[in-house]
């Protein structure tokens, strides 16, 4: 997957904490959500503080019926 390659990348080679800004998601499902999560597993692996902000309302949703909400670092 190419989101997931490319975040790994970037992910990797941070020397500070990230912020990855969701506002311009337009629609979300789970799989978006599987994303997220994946990202967030990467960055524990490579010791890099990750942070999501911006999230939209209906990723939010999402997050909650799931009951991933309280598990990934959202502003």
């Amino acid at each position: 997957m190419p989101a997931i390659r490319e975040a790994a990348s970037i992910i990797e080679a941070a020397y500070t904490p990230l912020q990855f800004d969701l506002s311009g998601i337009g629609r979300a499902d789970s799989a978006g959500v599987g994303l997220l999560i994946e990202w967030q597993r990467l960055a524990a692996r490579a010791r890099c503080e990750l942070r999501y902000t911006n999230m939209p309302k209906t990723l939010e949703s999402i997050m909650r019926v799931t009951g991933v909400l309280g598990m990934l670092p959202v502003d």
